[in-house]
């Protein structure tokens, strides 16, 4: 069952407590919308509240559904929004959600899964090979390597946390189809990541507890793509070997079928391994106060704000706390913080971006001043919106570069990216216009 396909079930819905008494149970039809990430809808011809309720009841509920042909589904913190009653009798009943369980009649606190596996965006891409040939006309063009359906290799596409352990997958498929013309062959081949989560006693959790642990593969995808990256499906493996399908809300609407382009990765699992990827993510975000800058640098690849000082403070925001808790060095002033994150940058990295660091810092200080105040630094500050947002662009790279240096992304894939990379390629155009406001 996906997440970003749209579902539509009829059946008899009931609360937990009316689980063996059928006399209790509304007819009624179930929907998922997929759009803005998911959001499920109870339509009811009658209801569960008493009918003389003078308002909402807000209370957050868990109602179960069981069709005709005996599908179970447990819709969880379920909120009632409106209903249709005479004041003795209720004749609809609507209530919403954001995440229903097909497969079985859990409550949302139930300890009942023993595995999950999500199939993300992207996240196929990470496992293959990226290379740089040269063409017969001396020009360079990025191949990559699909990667083969046994190519998961210990090490490389495993790893572990204090919390869980990680595990990626391929999956193919094949279908034939007979047409007029002949017949047509198709392959499939996809990715899942598998969690199973570690030091619980009874070897089971609850869903939720998934949910949480997915976010450390959320983060490499989306620093490996540097776009968002939504998640197509959630399965759950149940303790006693039963099965269902999460549809939850998880913030990013997913595009499973959306064109690729191949030169739009990063960085592979074959520059990194998943196993140093963690190790070095929970290193980064070891004090308290880090994560914060970290979320933020993260959600930024490949986000596009529509209010340019909103951007401009959150890139600075995330430059000042990733040096500052992140990397944990020394300098108190912007000016020197962001001074001290370009000279991390490799030799090569900085031959490209090409910045008078000290100049950069300077007028990234003034700008940051400008955003941060509300106002002109000074009489000699000529800077316009479009100028400010070119700045902030330009230090979200830099700090987003420094972050794949300390994760151990070779230079040479880094360089190459800010070449071909779709996303990458466009912020270097915001660097060039920066390097102009400073040459002049």
């Amino acid at each position: 069952m996906n997440i970003y396909e749209h579902h539509e079930v009829l059946g008899w819905f009931f609360l937990p407590e009316d689980k063996d008494n059928p006399e209790k149970w509304v007819p009624g039809v179930l929907k998922w919308d997929p759009s803005d990430g998911g959001r499920a809808t109870v339509e009811l011809i009658g209801g569960f509240l008493p009918a003389d309720a003078t308002e909402n009841n807000m209370l957050k509920r868990t109602i179960y559904l069981e069709t005709v042909r005996g599908e179970k589904y447990s819709v969880w913190d379920a909120v009632s929004t409106n209903s249709l009653s005479n004041g003795t009798k209720t004749y609809e009943e609507h209530w919403y959600s954001n995440q229903i369980y097909f497969g079985d009649h859990i409550l949302p606190t139930d300890a009942s899964f023993t595995k999950a596996t999500f199939e993300l965006d992207e996240l196929y891409y990470l496992l293959g090979k990226m290379q740089q040939l040269e063409k017969e006309d001396g020009t360079l063009e990025l191949h990559y390597k699909v990667p083969a359906v046994d190519d998961c290799q210990t090490g490389i596409f495993e790893g572990i946390t204090k919390n869980a352990h990680y595990s990626i997958d391929t999956l193919s498929s094949e279908r034939s189809t007979y047409h007029r013309c002949g017949l047509v062959h198709t392959s499939f081949v996809s990715a899942n990541v598998n969690i199973a989560l570690r030091n619980n006693e009874n070897g089971a959790e609850t869903a939720s507890n998934y949910i949480k642990e997915l976010v450390p593969i959320h983060d490499l995808v989306r620093l490996a793509a540097f776009q968002p990256c939504g998640v197509a499906k959630v399965e759950l493996r149940q303790k006693n070997n039963g099965g269902g399908y999460l549809l939850k809300n998880l913030g990013v609407v997913t595009q499973p079928y959306k064109h690729h382009e191949i030169q739009d990765i990063v960085f592979t699992l074959n520059d990194i391994s998943l196993e140093s990827f963690l190790e070095k993510r929970a290193s980064l975000i070891e004090k308290e106060e880090a994560l914060d800058s970290w979320i933020i640098l993260v959600g930024l690849c490949g986000y596009s704000s529509n209010f340019r000082e909103e951007y401009t403070n959150q890139c600075f925001f995330a430059a000042e706390g990733f040096y500052k808790f992140c990397l944990k060095r020394g300098k108190s002033n912007l000016r020197g913080q962001l001074q001290d994150l370009y000279s991390l940058l490799p030799q090569e990295i900085q031959d490209q971006i090409n910045f008078d660091a000290s100049n950069w810092a300077k007028l990234a200080k003034k700008i940051r001043n400008r955003v941060a105040h509300g106002g002109p630094a000074g009489r000699n500050d000529f800077t316009t919106s479009p100028s400010r947002y070119a700045v902030a662009k330009s230090v979200h790279l830099v700090t987003y570069l420094v972050l794949l240096k300390e994760l151990g992304v070779p230079s040479e894939k880094v360089c190459n990216a800010l070449k071909y990379h779709s996303g990458l390629s466009w912020m270097m155009h915001y660097c060039d216009e920066v390097r102009l406001m400073l040459e002049s």
